[in-house]
């Protein structure tokens, strides 16, 4: 059971990043947008060599922490206001 919740929450967390990418560039903002398929592909790639049992561990982290900091990066831009409702 663990392993189907938090692998729904990895592919979830890669697919944020990736899926977020063609938004940010039709909004104008070509750097998020390369900043949002650079974390994805990171976050995507990572967790899926966890799979392979070789630092496993590290590739999880790596991973999650891509992905994080997209989440994290993105929530700080627009509550400091940064990114307004009407651009």
């Amino acid at each position: 059971m663990h392993g189907i919740c938090a692998g729904t929450g990895y592919v979830s967390l890669a697919a944020t990043a990736l899926l977020s990418a063609a938004p940010l560039a039709r909004l104008g903002r070509p750097g998020w947008a390369r900043f949002a398929v650079g974390a994805g592909a990171v976050s995507a790639a990572s967790l899926a060599l966890t799979l392979t049992g070789s630092f496993g561990g590290f590739f999880q982290r790596l991973g999650l922490t891509a992905g994080d900091t997209f989440v994290v990066a993105t929530a700080l831009a627009i509550s400091s206001g940064r990114w307004s409702r009407d651009e």
